[in-house]
């Protein structure tokens, strides 16, 4: 495993994907191997085309892959088929995105 158990922060099962949220990444279950997402603080899919992700104002490594430059944290609409991102800025901090009865639902951190 790529990270400490204590680093762990929620799991979760998206279709056929196991997710699990650390402290400072995202990663995915890929053939027997933790994948860590390079775009997203976090993600959930809410279809096989779009995406949502988040992407946390202190995450400066995936602000800069996204050529963030504002100080604020980010929800993404990725169409995963055109690869077309929309970006609205929020002034919560997450800590995880999920599915729940099929809705997307994100809890924010206290």
């Amino acid at each position: 495993m790529p990270f400490p158990e204590n680093e762990i922060l929620s799991v979760s099962l998206l279709g056929n994907e196991w997710k699990i949220k650390t402290k400072s990444s995202v990663y995915s279950l890929f053939r027997d191997s933790m994948i860590e997402n390079p775009r997203f603080t976090d993600f959930v899919d809410i279809s096989s085309q779009y995406r949502i992700g988040y992407i946390d104002k202190n995450d400066t490594k995936r602000r800069m892959l996204a050529n963030l430059t504002d100080d604020s944290s980010f929800l993404v609409l990725l169409d995963r088929y055109s690869g077309n991102a929309t970006y609205k800025k929020i002034t919560e901090s997450l800590q995880t995105c999920f599915l729940r009865e099929n809705i997307p639902v994100c809890i924010g951190t206290e």
